[in-house]
C-alpha cells in the first residue's frame, strides 16, 4: 500500500522490551541487491510499501509516562486527540511510531503481533 498523504501522520502503538528492540523493528534494511526489496519488520507486518524513513519517528516512553510524546515533531497539532485516544488503549504500551504525510487508515493489517494503528490525525508543520 502506497500511504502517501500529506499534511496527515499515521500513529501506531506497541510495547517493546527497549528503544533498540523498537527501532530494529522499525528500521528499513535496503539489500545490497538492488533486485530485491527493501525490508522492515515493520512494513512486512503491515503490507506498507515504503515511506520516508526522514519523515517518521519513534517514541520508546520510559517507565508508562506518556511525557517523551511530548517531544514528537509537530504534536502541538495533533496532541489532544493523540493523548484522547490513546487513554481508550485496553493494554499497554510503551511505544509509539508516527510516518508523517502517511495515511494508513486503509490498510487492511492494521494490527501485528508488535504494533497495532491507533488512526491518523491531520497535523501542521508550524
Amino acid at each position: 500500500m502506497n500511504c502517501f498523504e500529506k499534511n496527515m501522520v499515521s500513529v501506531w502503538y506497541g510495547h517493546f522490551a527497549s528503544e533498540d528492540e523498537l527501532f530494529e523493528y522499525v528500521e528499513i534494511k535496503y539489500p545490497e541487491d538492488e533486485n530485491e526489496d527493501v525490508f522492515s519488520g515493520f512494513l512486512n507486518d503491515h503490507e506498507i510499501d515504503d515511506f520516508d524513513e526522514e519523515f517518521a519517528e519513534g517514541v520508546f516512553l520510559m517507565d508508562g509516562a506518556d511525557d517523551g510524546i511530548k517531544d514528537v515533531s509537530y504534536v502541538d497539532s495533533f496532541l489532544s486527540p493523540l493523548l484522547h485516544d490513546l487513554s481508550k488503549i485496553d493494554g499497554k504500551y510503551n511505544s509509539l511510531f508516527f510516518i508523517y504525510d502517511c495515511n494508513t487508515s486503509g490498510l487492511s493489517e492494521k494490527n501485528g503481533d508488535k504494533m497495532r494503528f491507533l488512526t491518523a490525525y491531520p497535523y501542521t508543520r508550524d
